[in-house]
């Protein structure tokens, strides 16, 4: 894993600070997948609009997921002068999540139990490079957070830890076959059943 850290220090943000960013960064976020989906989501299907609410539909698994990670690790400070730490630049870790959807690509490639699914997960894939690439213009993610000088105590390989653990809390596999079903019905004919598609653990 590259390191993400720089040779300064910064504030670290207080809760509320960190909150109004957030809210920022989904915003942009939500404005990046719209811009991506349109342009890679008639892919794999004619009925884009379709495939999209069978994500949508998986909200709510998504909501656990931030919700346990947010309970799982504290990332902001208690008032508005919280203690210095570590400087991350953001950019290297929105890049270094770019490369990390690069090496799914080729794990994908190689899991045969994937083979179903490959065209949809390889449009999943490039939607989220796109969103990786818009999210990096102009301010950046970081932009919020350099308006308060302070960023959140965010520990990258603790991080990674702690998502992976709510991932099999929230009941991904369960999610996975619904997608999947779902997908069928969108007018993506690529999935297996169901009831025979085999979710990897990893």
């Amino acid at each position: 894993m590259q390191s993400t850290l720089t040779n300064e220090t910064i504030r670290e943000c207080w809760c509320e600070e960190e909150g109004i960013c957030m809210k920022e960064v989904e915003l942009k976020l939500r404005k990046c997948l719209d811009r991506c989906w349109a342009r890679d989501a008639t892919k794999v299907t004619l009925r884009p609009d379709d495939l999209r609410q069978c994500f949508i539909q998986q909200k709510p698994i998504g909501d656990r997921l931030i919700t346990c990670i947010k309970s799982n690790i504290k990332c902001c400070a208690d008032s508005k002068y919280g203690p210095q730490i570590p400087k991350q630049d953001i950019r290297k870790i929105v890049s270094l999540t770019g490369e990390k959807l690069e090496e799914a690509k080729y794990k994908i490639i190689r899991n045969p139990t994937l083979q179903p699914i490959q065209k949809v997960l390889d449009a999943v894939i490039e939607i989220g490079k796109c969103v990786k690439d818009c999210t990096m213009e102009g301010g950046g993610l970081e932009e919020c957070f350099e308006r308060y000088t302070c960023q959140p105590c965010v520990h990258v390989n603790r991080m990674q830890g702690t998502v992976r653990r709510c991932i099999k809390h929230v009941g991904w596999r369960r999610a996975a076959r619904e997608l999947c079903n779902c997908t069928v019905e969108a007018g993506v004919s690529l999935c297996g059943h169901p009831t025979h598609f085999n979710v990897p653990n990893s």
